[in-house]
């Protein structure tokens, strides 16, 4: 691809894992993963046919993260924090008592 590395590669390389804790399958499902990798692209929907107790904005947020091109991925660790502040914030509420959050 004739690119330089920087760090949305690593942004990149989160996503995977992530993609295979939340579906329990491979991002990418080829005998040889670079010809999966060149062929394919998970998508929100293909995570979300997986498990559809994964909440579109985690799957979208997992989408960016595995996107082909670094210009279409969290350009840094800072946008992907931006992204999944709101996402914690809800999760830590839904999972304390009632009357420990506010919702607005």
């Amino acid at each position: 691809m004739n690119r330089s590395i920087d760090s949305r590669s690593d942004l990149y390389a989160l996503g995977s894992p992530l993609y295979e804790m939340l579906t329990g399958t491979l991002p990418f499902t080829a005998s040889d993963r670079w010809s999966g990798y060149i062929a394919t692209s998970p998508t929100a929907a293909a995570a979300r046919e997986r498990r559809k107790d994964v909440p579109r904005s985690v799957s979208g947020i997992i989408t960016k993260l595995l996107a082909k091109t670094a210009e279409e991925r969290y350009q840094t660790a800072a946008g992907l924090e931006s992204d999944l502040s709101p996402l914690l914030a809800e999760w830590d509420c839904d999972h304390r008592s009632a009357n420990s959050c506010w919702r607005t």
